[in-house]
């Protein structure tokens, strides 16, 4: 959040900057309708990620919330793209880093993709997102140098 914040001063934005620290599921509650105009969000990909080194730290976190793929569509994917079309501007745009691992089953892109388009999201183009460093399917390793994970651009209706 404090780089977000350094980096909205570096480009002497004129523009008012929120920043949101908590669960995406219920982030936009308390917000305007049709108030906002770039929304960069990277949710939990499903139970893959923990943030967290024990229970008690992943208290509330979406990997203890739902148990199975359709319970995190549900319950998680649905009410944030829900949140996401409903506090963007028209035109205002969302970026949404998520990927797939089939290395262990779990396929969520093309329906959250499904669930953007009947939440009047539309989507105008896919990024790549290659991590530095880290974890993941985008990791860096010997073999795989220049592995992104997708990040789909949506614009709100």
């Amino acid at each position: 959040i404090q780089n977000c914040r350094l980096q909205h001063q570096a480009v002497s934005s004129p523009a008012k900057l929120q920043c949101f620290q908590e669960g995406a599921e219920t982030a936009f509650d308390n917000v305007v309708s049709r108030s906002i105009d770039l929304i960069v969000t990277s949710p939990p990909y499903f139970d893959l990620e923990h943030y967290g080194e024990t229970d008690a730290e992943a208290i509330g976190q979406i990997r203890n919330v739902v148990s199975s793929v359709q319970e995190y569509f549900d319950h998680f994917i649905q009410p944030v793209l829900k949140g996401c079309a409903r506090v963007l501007k028209v035109g205002g745009v969302l970026a949404l880093n998520i990927d797939d691992n089939p290395r262990v089953g779990v396929t969520i892109c093309n329906p959250i993709l499904q669930i953007a388009a009947s939440s009047n999201l539309v989507l105008f183009g896919t990024v790549g997102l290659r991590k530095a460093t880290g974890f993941g399917q985008g990791a860096r390793t010997k073999t795989h140098l220049h592995c992104a994970e997708p990040s789909y651009l949506f614009r709100a209706q």
